[in-house]
């Protein structure tokens, strides 16, 4: 606050009557300084709080050599989501090419009784052995480590194998509610590739055939 520091006032019998005379003000920079390092600390906690979250993303390897043996997939354990506009999954389990087996495109929409519920009747053996083993873990039966290593196995041999695809009406708040559902469900494997002429043509063929759905 400021503070005004006056010199002797008024005048004495027998003195001309001259200007008053006005102290100098003095601003005391206390408050200021308290005020300085409380914005400081705010400004450091609310940095701390906001740092961005990262995502891992299983994302295909180019292939380099022509030689090199690409793995292979259960193809039972295998489906593959389509996404595209207005909210809309598409999917299918299987490969295409299968001429014995063609797989059967299939329409659903984001939320527990669409995809999610999909995904977890597919997956439901590795979802079932992952949250028994999370169970054991919360008791104290099994340390964190071979939890770790207990569902790393369940996931390699029971879990869904799971291929994204967007055609260019997808939005990417999809993809990203399509990666929450990989670990809502426990899915194994998962990775974003590029859609197909032939996948955008399944789309094409079930948008004619089932105009009201």
């Amino acid at each position: 606050m400021a503070q005004i520091i006056e010199s002797g006032g008024g005048h004495q019998k027998g003195q001309k009557k001259g200007r008053k005379k006005h102290g100098m003000p003095h601003v005391d920079m206390t408050p200021m300084v308290d005020l300085g390092f409380l914005l400081l600390t705010f400004f450091v906690l609310t940095s701390t709080f906001s740092k961005p979250q990262a995502m891992e993303i299983n994302m295909p390897v180019p292939k380099t050599d022509p030689g090199e043996q690409t793995t292979k997939f259960d193809v039972n354990r295998t489906i593959t989501i389509l996404l595209s506009g207005d909210n809309i999954v598409y999917y299918y389990t299987g490969i295409l090419g299968d001429k014995q087996n063609p797989p059967v495109l299939e329409k659903t929409n984001f939320g527990k009784d669409g995809i999610e519920d999909v995904l977890l009747k597919k997956n439901s053996q590795a979802y079932n052995m992952i949250k028994k083993l999370e169970q054991k873990l919360i008791e104290g039966a099994v340390n964190e480590e071979k939890f770790k290593t207990d569902r790393n196995k369940v996931l390699k041999k029971y879990a869904i194998l799971v291929i994204i695809k967007a055609d260019e009406t997808a939005k990417y708040k999809n993809v990203v509610d399509i990666l929450d559902e990989m670990q809502i469900v426990n899915a194994g494997t998962y990775a974003i590739v590029d859609i197909t002429k032939e996948e955008l043509d399944m789309i094409k063929k079930y948008k004619e055939e089932h105009p009201n759905i």
